[in-house]
């Protein structure tokens, strides 16, 4: 009581501690873990020591591939040492450091790094080192090694194979050489049988080109009968006299248009490339001057370059005509009375008179003109090409189609080892070229489909272009049943049957419903219809 009212506190009796007694840690043997290099990594105890050396062991990696990508392939990294990294581990966790960096002396340049790994259960670390192999000293060759000189046939392991030389070389069997002259794409050194034609459009060409002055001459004729052929052996011809001019051919079948014609003459005259609008203005002004040189155009397939206005045909015909113009125009048509039919008086009348007409090969002509390709080579019989060249006469005088008929019968005379070709095999050539599905079809038409495909013939012959219209088969078609004196039947009638024969694809009927302006096309050659209709009337 006197200690609480003098305010003093009496000392708290403290008991005295005992120590903690802690039991003996046991260590856990865990299985010691193995890397994919095959390194052995010691055991770690906890997840973060387990974290860390994951970490380090894929930086390990990623340095090992920079360093890999900076050495060099040359001579002197054999005599230079392998690179060391040495792994250690820190008490830092997930912190690398490197250590040291020195240079050799010598000719040696390259950096050591040395990292440290640290772990929260050991004092001290255990070091890894890893040693990187040693690449071969192989350099790729900048080009295919030579062979050796004196390389003998014998020290080769593969067979040789035989030289283009030795086997051109063989003689050729006469099959083969007369193959090689009937086709149609073997320019023969002269062509018989156009003599007179010949020697009218070189005296033509000639005299325009002595006199520098324009011209024009206008050629037709059935497809086949070497009109082309004959122009550009005539050309050939005048190319080897001292006549200073310039050649230009062109085809319309290559043109998708008729005005294209105007860029196509610029290009080659002045190697620029203009719409065909500002070509027509170009080369009206080149021709109305005075140039030095002359120049040959060779239109082939005019009958492509009709156009309702007949622009293209007026400016091709008017150039030439012009009074300083040296253009000599040589067009060819398969159409022969093209300037009455189809063009009007002023384009007519600048064609001028100066006209030539190539007419069908007759027998004789054809059978020349197979001597002549196979130039006296004991493949065929007198009689073979006799029959070949009277059957294609009948059809159509198609020169080609007398060749055709020939190389085919080559094929069927070497099948059966037949030493000449007979007329046998020409008969079979024949009915395999023309007896067809579909000439067969047509040998089997009616009357009135027959007299139909007649009229489409007609006018594809009037026309000069294989493609007509109903309205211009029907009226030919009319005039066929009245001079055979036979019922002609109505339009709609007719529109139902040309579209049967389309059904059957003899012919290629324009898509749509049938009108008069619907366009037909022939399916097959003109000389397999010929050939059907003559053989379904006999």
């Amino acid at each position: 009581a006197a200690s609480i009212q003098n305010g003093s506190k009496t000392p708290k009796q403290t008991l005295p501690k005992t120590p903690k007694q802690t039991l003996p840690k046991t260590p856990t043997q865990t299985p010691s873990q193995t890397t994919r290099s095959g390194r052995t990594i010691k055991p770690v105890e906890n997840f973060h020591s387990l974290q860390r050396s994951l970490a380090l062991e894929a930086l390990m990696k990623s340095n090992l591939l920079e360093d890999g990508k900076q050495t060099k392939s040359s001579s002197e990294s054999e005599s230079e040492e392998d690179p060391e990294i040495s792994l250690k581990e820190n008490k830092k966790p997930q912190q690398t450091t490197p250590v040291s960096k020195s240079k050799k002396s010598g000719s040696t340049n390259k950096k050591k790094k040395t990292w440290r790994e640290s772990s929260s259960s050991e004092s001290s670390g255990e070091e890894f080192t890893v040693k990187k192999k040693k690449r071969a000293n192989i350099r790729t060759p900048l080009r295919t090694p030579l062979a050796p000189k004196n390389l003998k046939p014998t020290d080769v392991s593969t067979p040789c194979v035989v030289p283009l030389r030795d086997v051109s070389s063989k003689k050729e069997s006469s099959y083969s050489v007369a193959r090689t002259r009937l086709h149609v794409s073997a320019v023969p050194e002269s062509l018989p049988c156009r003599e007179e034609q010949f020697a009218d459009i070189y005296y033509f060409l000639e005299t325009k080109l002595e006199e520098k002055s324009g011209g024009c001459m206008y050629i037709s004729g059935v497809p086949g009968t070497g009109k082309t052929a004959t122009v550009r052996d005539v050309l050939t011809h005048i190319s080897d006299g001292d006549f200073d001019y310039q050649m230009i051919e062109v085809n319309g079948m290559k043109l998708s248009d008729p005005k294209q014609l105007y860029s196509l003459i610029y290009r080659h005259l002045e190697g620029k490339k203009v719409t065909p609008d500002h070509g027509n203005l170009l080369l009206s002004e080149y021709f109305g001057r005075n140039e030095k040189k002359s120049i040959v155009l060779v239109v082939d397939e005019l009958d492509l370059l009709w156009t309702r206005k007949q622009h293209v045909m007026y400016n091709l015909f008017d150039w030439p005509n012009r009074p300083n113009s040296k253009l000599v125009v040589i067009a060819i048509a398969n159409t022969m009375d093209l300037p009455e039919r189809m063009l009007m008086n002023k384009v007519a009348s600048r064609l001028g008179l100066t006209r030539m007409t190539f007419q069908p090969y007759s027998h004789k002509q054809l059978l020349e003109i197979i001597n002549s390709r196979l130039g006296g080579t004991a493949a065929f019989a007198p009689e073979a090409c006799m029959l070949a060249a009277r059957k294609v006469a009948a059809a159509s005088g198609d020169a080609r189609r007398a060749l055709d008929i020939c190389r085919h019968a080559i094929d069927i005379a070497e099948q059966e080892d037949a030493g000449t070709v007979t007329s046998l095999h020409i008969q079979r050539a024949i009915t395999n070229m023309y007896q067809s599905a579909k000439t067969k079809a047509i040998i089997n038409c009616t009357l009135y489909q027959k007299i139909f495909l007649k009229s489409v013939l007609g006018v594809f012959r009037r026309k000069g272009v294989e493609e007509a219209v109903f309205k211009e088969v029907y009226e030919v078609f009319c005039s066929l049943c009245q001079f055979q004196g036979i019922f002609c039947p109505p339009c709609g009638s007719m529109l139902h049957l040309c579209m049967e024969l389309g059904s059957c694809r003899i012919l290629l009927v324009e898509q749509g419903p049938p009108t008069l302006h619907t366009h037909i096309r022939l399916n097959c050659a003109q000389d397999d219809v010929v050939f059907a209709l003559k053989e379904g009337s006999t």
